[in-house]
């Protein structure tokens, strides 16, 4: 058997007391786990992530056993003393003396915060978290066991409400320190602190970020499964998030930004020079004030409400909805629908057999509408009382235009094509 299955289940059932009952289900679940990792790893998932699924299938374990009696209360405490025996580790130092600050815990909370004077505080009451300083660096490291297994028996340990003291990392204003924080499946909370630069990174847990009018330089955030949160409007001249299916939530404003995520969701409302957003399969919400805006999607939905002079929204198979006001929009899709209500002084859109709703008839500086689809159908509303340039063709479906059309060549050009759709122009 795997010794990492088997301790996962050892600690699942420390609490309870071993009845012959207990005894049975005890055994069950073990042979359910190994059978379980063993399929995992022969259907080529490396050996964390099967780790990681045999840790999601015991959670629903501790409402099964809570219908069984404890174990005595002498025995369980003497198990607790050898995961934690809390005792105080601290370092204070000028913020001259230091010019980074690096930490790697794997289970305990991390939180940011904003100093009260002009020294950096670094303090835990955890006694596997060491604090050292050396070249002109504050140093934080937990001790005890390889990262990957420490992370997956905590989140086991989590379950039974075991102690797990936070570090707090307290930042005096107006510095140019860079910081590395790295907390496994603790989370990080950052809390009003202003730094050069900062890195921050989860495998599952959640991430916090709120500006509290603080500023920092660069920021980039990593999880693996954790949510990223930002309040507060978080503040900084360039931030990147990227998880894998966790989600990215909450305002921001920055000079550039870039959002990435495999399967989780997103739900910005920011303010950038420059925005970048792609998800496989998540859908993206997008709202706020932007430069240039760029927003991709393999399956997941696009919902934009957004002020921006260059939109460009790209998706394979999911829906894109855009409204607000856009300079110049182009908008790409293969199979999913485009539907926009926008105003505009230029609109492109693009795809094979989703079909294309275009409303531009609050525009007020309208000079060009391009459409084009291969199956799908088109329909493009357009500002009354105007006439316009139409180009329209399509080879099979049906086509009517219910504008006045012009041969002026200040007109707005309207260019919608579609090979066997319908074409609806009013």
């Amino acid at each position: 058997m795997n010794e990492t299955v088997a301790k996962l289940v050892d600690i699942v059932f420390r609490d309870t007391e071993r009845t012959e009952e207990v005894q049975i289900l005890y055994e069950q679940v073990r042979m359910d786990c190994q059978e379980r990792f063993e399929d995992l790893i022969r259907n080529g998932m490396d050996e964390d992530e099967a780790i990681a699924a045999v840790v999601e299938s015991l959670k629903g374990m501790e409402e099964v056993l809570k219908e069984y009696p404890l174990r005595k209360t002498e025995e369980v405490a003497s198990e607790e003393k050898k995961v934690a025996q809390p005792s105080q580790s601290r370092i204070d130092l000028p913020k001259d003396a230091i010019e980074s600050i690096h930490v790697t815990v794997y289970s305990h909370d991390v939180y940011i915060l904003r100093s009260k004077d002009e020294k950096v505080h670094v303090y835990t009451e955890a006694k596997e978290i060491a604090i050292h300083s050396e070249n002109h660096a504050i140093c934080v490291e937990e001790k005890k066991v390889n990262l990957n297994k420490k992370e997956f028996f905590f989140s086991i340990l989590r379950m039974h409400n075991l102690p797990d003291e936070p570090l707090y990392i307290e930042i005096p204003e107006k510095n140019s320190l860079s910081a590395d924080i790295s907390a496994g499946i603790g989370e990080i909370f950052w809390e009003g602190a202003e730094l050069g630069s900062a890195m921050l990174k989860t495998t599952s847990g959640d991430i916090h970020l709120k500006g509290q009018e603080c500023h920092i330089g660069k920021m980039e955030i990593r999880s693996t499964s954790g949510d990223v949160h930002l309040h507060d409007d978080a503040d900084a001249d360039e931030m990147i998030i990227s998880t894998t299916s966790g989600d990215i939530r909450g305002s921001v404003q920055c000079g550039r930004m870039e959002a990435h995520t495999v399967s989780g969701d997103m739900a910005i409302h920011g303010k950038a020079r420059e925005l970048h957003a792609d998800t496989l399969s998540g859908e993206l919400e997008l709202s706020g004030t932007y430069d240039t805006a760029w927003c991709k999607s393999m399956s997941g939905d696009l919902d934009i409400d957004a002020a921006c002079n260059d939109m460009l929204a790209v998706s394979t198979s999911g829906d894109i909805h855009l409204s607000g006001k856009n300079h110049t929009v182009k908008m790409q899709s293969t199979s999913g629908d485009i539907i926009t209500t926008v105003r505009t002084k230029e609109i492109q859109c693009t795809t094979t057999s989703g079909d294309v709703e275009m409303n531009v008839r609050e525009s007020e500086e309208l000079e060009r509408v391009s459409a084009e689809t291969r199956s799908g159908d088109v329909q493009v509303l357009l500002p009354k009382n105007q006439s316009y340039r139409v180009h329209m063709n399509t080879n099979s479906g049906d086509s009517s235009a219910r504008v006045t059309e012009s041969l002026d060549e200040d007109a707005p050009d309207v260019d919608v094509r579609s090979v066997s759709g319908d074409i609806r122009i009013q």
